[in-house]
């Protein structure tokens, strides 16, 4: 396996490891940590969000290269086969065309799936801020679901009682606090 291919499969492995972090099931803080780093525009990660845009890249050119290199055996072979059908192939013929088949599949399907984890982790990670965000709007709405309750029975208790503790009517109350 060539250079490129090495450090392709580092990323799918990396990628892998990436999304197995974010799909397993982590503590509220930890999720709104990761999420928030999404969000950071800091130079730590807007250098690595435009590196792996770089390798991406990449990927995509190495995708291409490999379908085409897939392509050209695969027609260099049926064009052999068609031009002399009587020809017998020997062993080592057909055992290299069979490894070079097997090694462009290989690439093929390496940058490919490169390909495909980058757009799951992308999604993944969108899923994920937006799971966030409505994990601190429900909280939101708990804490003031909370002191709705607590002022709707301090109203109640006030109802009972003409004044409140203050002195005031309970509408003069509300009215202040409206305010």
């Amino acid at each position: 396996m060539t250079l490129y291919y090495k450090l392709v499969f580092a990323l799918l492995a990396t990628e892998i490891a990436t999304l197995t972090a974010l799909i397993s099931p982590l503590p509220q803080k930890a999720r709104r940590v990761i999420s928030d780093l999404q969000n950071n525009t800091g130079p730590v990660v807007s250098s690595i969000a435009y590196s792996v845009k770089i390798m991406l890249l990449l990927d995509m050119v190495f995708f291409v290269d490999s379908v085409n290199r897939y392509r050209t055996i695969t027609t260099e072979a049926a064009k052999s086969k068609a031009d002399n059908p009587a020809i017998v192939h020997d062993v080592a013929t057909e055992s290299s065309f069979r490894a070079r088949t097997s090694y462009a599949q290989r690439n093929m399907y390496l940058t490919g799936f490169t390909i495909f984890f980058a757009f799951v982790i992308i999604r993944v990670f969108n899923l994920l801020a937006s799971y966030t965000a409505a994990e601190a709007r429900a909280d939101a709405l708990q804490v003031a679901q909370r002191d709705g309750a607590k002022f709707r029975a301090q109203l109640v208790d006030e109802k009972h009682s003409d004044t409140t503790t203050n002195g005031t009517s309970p509408r003069a109350a509300i009215e202040k606090l409206a305010q």
